[in-house]
């Protein structure tokens, strides 16, 4: 019997490159899916699509998903978003072995964790400087001085631009 997956957010970007991933992967794996949005998910790529109630209640929405899990047999649930994730660890205990997520006090230092690096990564930027002359930032790149740049830049631009013909291919 082939494995069953159960891919939450089902039709949105995330889930379908998910699923498209699975199946490059395992092309004999049953997927399914699920979300509580009508119109997103007539675009899922999964076989089998499921309504789900609305995920602004993580019980009832965890609820609805495990009856899915049990009733297909499902053999993994994989949340798509970090919303799903965050709503299935929660309500954990609903899916047994279906579900493979750390305990949600655990999830939840990993995220603050990542959020503290993204904000550093943040502050270290450097400051963006403009550069007016495409010669000067051709010869600060190539390390050629600025009139050498100039000279291939305007070369390069005759031979795009032959004479008497305009950018736009009138004469």
């Amino acid at each position: 019997m082939a494995t069953r997956l159960l891919v939450t957010s089902a039709g949105t970007g995330p889930s379908n490159n998910l699923i498209r991933s699975l199946r490059a992967g395992e092309p004999a794996l049953t997927i399914l899916g699920g979300h509580d949005d009508p119109f997103v998910l007539q675009g899922s790529a999964a076989d089998r699509r499921y309504l789900l109630p609305s995920a602004s209640t993580p019980a009832g929405w965890a609820r609805a998903l495990a009856r899915i899990a049990s009733r297909e047999a499902v053999d993994l649930v994989i949340p798509a978003t970090d919303a799903d994730t965050a709503a299935l660890s929660r309500h954990r205990t609903r899916f047994g072995r279906r579900l493979f997520l750390p305990r949600a006090a655990k999830r939840s230092l990993s995220v603050q964790r990542s959020t503290s690096v993204a904000r550093g990564r943040k502050r270290r930027r450097p400051k963006r400087v403009r550069c007016r002359e495409s010669a000067a930032v051709s010869a600060s790149v190539t390390g050629m001085t600025r009139s050498t740049a100039s000279r291939l830049a305007m070369r390069a631009s005759a031979r795009a631009h032959p004479a008497g013909v305009d950018a736009d291919g009138s004469r």
